[in-house]
């Protein structure tokens, strides 16, 4: 991820970290363990993994390295 001055962005997760998932929807706010599919950013939409229905979901990544899907 080169930036254009050299200095390289480094990612908040990378692929395989674990992340806290928060399904929102219909009033409801559930979260659940999951594990990263790629390499994110914070305010990126990025693949998730849940640890245990192991759904593929897609969510924003947030700061605090939680990804927040709706439902």
């Amino acid at each position: 991820f080169p930036l254009l001055n050299g200095i390289q962005k480094i990612p908040l997760v990378r692929r395989g970290d674990p992340i806290k998932v928060i399904l929102l929807g219909n009033g409801l706010k559930l979260s659940t363990p999951g594990t990263a599919l790629k390499p994110g950013y914070r305010g990126e939409e990025i693949q998730i993994l849940t640890e245990k229905n192991k759904r593929k979901l897609s969510g924003t990544l947030n700061q605090d390295r939680t990804v927040e899907v709706s439902l």
